[in-house]
């Protein structure tokens, strides 16, 4: 095994339990080997450690293309686009304001008109 030339990577994942491959015509580690293996505490945690950094690696790649995404949103200029869900609280927003100042002006223009007649407000 250690004359073959075969890469570490492809033991450890036989010994994971996570095989790149769906079908090997020949195992690199004999399968009562592995499972002495998967036994062994040393062998465990380096297991978890490779596990580990796995997660860990797509965490990055995952954290690289949200970044990504962001400052193309950002270099765009429209930062209303950042946070869609904000964006349209805002425009609801806008519209209630809207609303309210039309209200207003109504209300206010009620007013003067009963104001208007006998310069006091009717009882």
């Amino acid at each position: 095994m250690v004359a073959g030339g075969t890469p570490p990577a492809q033991y450890l994942n036989q010994i994971a339990g996570r095989s790149g491959h769906v079908f090997q015509a020949a195992a690199p580690i004999p399968e009562a080997a592995v499972q002495y293996l998967r036994d062994e505490p040393a062998v465990q945690r380096v297991v978890a450690v490779q596990g580990d950094l796995e997660d860990i690696h797509a965490n990055i790649a995952e954290a690289e293309t949200t970044i990504a995404r962001l400052e193309g949103v950002l270099a765009a200029g429209d930062r209303h686009a950042v946070y869609p869900e904000l964006a349209g609280r805002r425009a609801r927003i806008a519209v209630i304001e809207a609303q309210l100042i039309r209200i207003r002006n109504d209300l206010a223009e009620q007013e003067l008109k009963l104001v208007a007649g006998s310069g006091e407000l009717p009882a």
